[in-house]
């Protein structure tokens, strides 16, 4: 039952977190008024390389957010039954 629990919880923290942070980067470099003349390629490059230097942040995050949020629902269930 744990395993059924973890695993939407770290698809999510360690998958579409990190993919979606970088593509909303990507949207707000651009909304900035230096970058306007840059193009999206370079725009992209860019965030991809911010998005890598950041690595080990996410992974972290994402273990400690899969922790807390697995014990939490973990206890309310537990709790509620």
């Amino acid at each position: 039952m744990l395993r059924r629990r973890i695993l939407p919880h770290a698809i999510y923290f360690f998958v579409f977190w990190p993919i979606g942070s970088a593509l909303f980067a990507v949207l707000a470099i651009r909304e900035q008024s230096v970058m306007k003349n840059a193009t999206a390629t370079n725009v992209l490059l860019g965030t991809l390389a911010g998005t890598a230097h950041l690595l080990p942040e996410f992974l972290w995050c994402a273990l400690l957010l899969t922790a807390i949020t697995v014990s939490v629902f973990t206890a309310m269930h537990v709790g509620a039954a």
